[in-house]
């Protein structure tokens, strides 16, 4: 990823995805021309929506799945998979602490989090009452904040159409059709809301798959090149030990063979003065005998 190409664009305040016009906030990033045509979508880690610009697509590219650019910059700088917010239980805490960035700064500025009224979690965190005012003065976590505030942008908007319709339509015999149709989208508000938690529980527990998956297999990899290099080892070491044994096998086997041809030398050597002793002792008797006819020759003359 080109950080120097970025950090230029967001000093200058241009816009990320066509780098010509001036972008609409720090948190977009993109012209306005840029956001209705570039897509929305929901980063895996931190759950925040972004638009999807040129820049976003090459990092979804390089990590093969959704990604913000806050979180592409993180899994960039770290080299290494978050883990799970203690707080918003998103799986983008980089530190040491098990926090994300959002909980780390609210944490700091507002102190202790509260459970969220609407999605459970202890990631609510006291903003003021000016600000609870906006949502219904009820106690809401950053993400739950964000899609109440944009429930309520949507029923304004679909509100506004429908009542100037209902104005040119209702007359003073038929029922109160604002009445009838406000009942009617609270039913479906109500219905959207319970599709909305089970598309939203049913994301976090697919995110928790994928990365369990990935941190599992990543963990699989390194036991079996563990356990390769180990057995390497003990193959090497055998091998080692059959050199060592078949030389020392080979030795004690010259060794042997040495002894042997020593001792056939020394019997040959031996058997030779017995044939020599023998050949003297066959020549001594013959002498004796020789001595012992002589008198008897004299003694006949």
């Amino acid at each position: 990823m080109n950080t120097g190409r970025l950090d230029e664009l967001s000093r200058r305040q241009i816009c990320f995805n066509c780098e010509r016009s001036k972008w609409k906030n720090p948190e977009i990033q993109v012209c306005q021309n840029c956001y209705t045509s570039c897509t929305r979508q929901k980063c895996l880690h931190c759950k925040e929506e972004f638009s999807s610009h040129k820049y976003c697509q090459k990092a979804q590219k390089n990590y093969n799945k959704i990604v913000c650019m806050k979180c592409a910059n993180s899994l960039a700088t770290s080299g290494s998979e978050p883990r799970l917010c203690r707080f918003c239980a998103c799986w983008s805490a980089w530190n040491g602490r098990q926090e994300c960035q959002r909980c780390e700064k609210s944490l700091n500025k507002f102190g202790a989090p509260k459970n969220c009224e609407r999605c459970g979690k202890n990631s609510a965190f006291d903003r003021g009452a000016e600000s609870r005012s906006k949502v219904g003065d009820l106690f809401l976590c950053y993400l739950c904040t964000f899609e109440y505030k944009k429930n309520e942008y949507y029923k304004n908007k679909l509100l506004g159409n429908s009542g100037s319709t209902i104005t040119n339509t209702v007359s003073d015999d038929k029922p109160d059709a604002t009445t009838v149709d406000s009942d009617r989208y609270n039913n479906l508000k109500e219905q959207l809301k319970s599709k909305d938690r089970e598309i939203e529980t049913l994301r976090n527990e697919i995110a928790t798959v994928e990365l369990r998956y990935k941190s599992d297999t990543d963990n699989l990899k390194r036991q079996i090149s563990s356990t390769s290099d180990q057995l390497r080892q003990v193959v090497n070491e055998f091998n080692n030990y059959k050199q060592i044994q078949s030389a020392e096998h080979m030795k004690l086997v010259k060794e042997k063979q040495d002894y042997i041809d020593d001792l056939n030398i020394a019997f040959a050597e031996l058997r030779q003065k017995h044939e020599a002793l023998l050949l003297a002792n066959a020549q001594l008797a013959k002498t004796i005998e020789t001595f012992q006819e002589s008198p008897r020759k004299v003694a006949k003359k």
